[in-house]
């Protein structure tokens, strides 16, 4: 549950997009211990966040931090991906999320701070894409009319998502770099 670097560009692009705006929804998808939500309620003091993670116990680490830092206008929920939302037809102005992305026989695994990391909240099939095209797919029931739907990825998988984007009807889709030139995060507007 280590926050890097990348993630970084996905909270600054949600809040560039955000523009300011009062009284946004914002959903982040496998939340962990909240980092993205946290930064978000922070710096959007007048919109609400929720977060979701399938794992409770990180659940519980994320309310936590929420109250250690005084943050009271996020909520954190159990929920694999969209699952709680169902029967609640919730909609939201930006859907987040850094899913997991890695193929399991990666090699990066084997080194740094991954090595500690939970391999559900690194590991997807289909070599990393399976949770990805999941949450392309399916959030288009969630956003509401304009909303934006920001992802993490790899950084070899950005012509794929999106792709998945194109597939599923978004526009003004675009991938942004990291700090290192390698595609990390690609977003669109439903």
């Amino acid at each position: 549950m280590i926050p890097r670097p990348e993630t970084e560009h996905l909270v600054e692009l949600a809040l560039k997009l955000a523009n300011k705006k009062k009284g946004l929804k914002i959903l982040d998808l496998g939340a962990g211990a909240g980092p993205i939500s946290l930064a978000l309620a922070k710096e959007l003091q007048s919109s609400f966040i929720v977060g979701t993670d399938i794992d409770e116990s990180v659940i519980s680490i994320a309310r936590a931090n929420a109250s250690n830092l005084s943050i009271r206008n996020v909520k954190f929920l159990k929920s694999n991906w969209f699952d709680c939302f169902h029967k609640k037809k919730k909609k939201f102005d930006l859907i987040v999320s850094n899913p997991p992305y890695i193929s399991k026989d990666d090699p990066c695994l084997k080194f740094g701070d991954l090595r500690y990391e939970p391999r559900r909240a690194l590991i997807s099939s289909n070599n990393g894409l399976f949770d990805i095209r999941i949450i392309v797919k399916d959030s288009k029931k969630f956003l509401k009319k304009n909303g934006w739907l920001l992802i993490e990825h790899g950084c070899n998988q950005g012509k794929k998502v999106r792709e998945f984007f194109i597939k599923s009807s978004y526009q003004k889709i675009k991938t942004i770099q990291d700090y290192s030139g390698k595609e990390r995060v690609t977003f669109g507007r439903y």
